[in-house]
């Protein structure tokens, strides 16, 4: 799937994860300017993404990972949380956040739309 320049290529593998932060919300992050929803194909990386947000002593205990098992758990929530994203100025799904890597993203709009 193209990020909004057109380069970069992804693919969503499932399981996928998203960090739910200790208030309940979902995290996100921005990325070249743009707000993103932090999504990540490997529960280790979403840990990691805790512990370099919140410390180490970050843990299941402290923030939530949500598992999606399909396209369509994937999809659906996408389209439930898709009126909140806009209301904070997020269209964007960011895969992998990872400090000092390349972040690949797209609008949620195309991937819905593609889907």
């Amino acid at each position: 799937m193209p990020s909004p320049s057109g380069e970069t290529q992804f693919a969503i593998t499932y399981p996928c994860f998203f960090v739910v932060s200790p208030d309940g919300a979902s995290e996100l992050v921005e990325i070249d300017g743009i707000i993103c929803l932090s999504l990540f194909i490997h529960p280790k990386q979403a840990m990691q993404f805790c512990r370099d947000k919140y410390g180490a002593d970050c843990d299941a205990n402290t923030v939530k990972v949500w598992e999606l098992t399909s396209q369509e758990a994937l999809l659906r929530f996408l389209r439930q949380l898709q009126p909140q994203l806009v209301d904070q100025d997020c269209r964007h799904l960011a895969i992998d956040v990872q400090p000092n890597q390349p972040i690949a993203y797209a609008l949620i709009d195309e991937i819905l739309g593609e889907w």
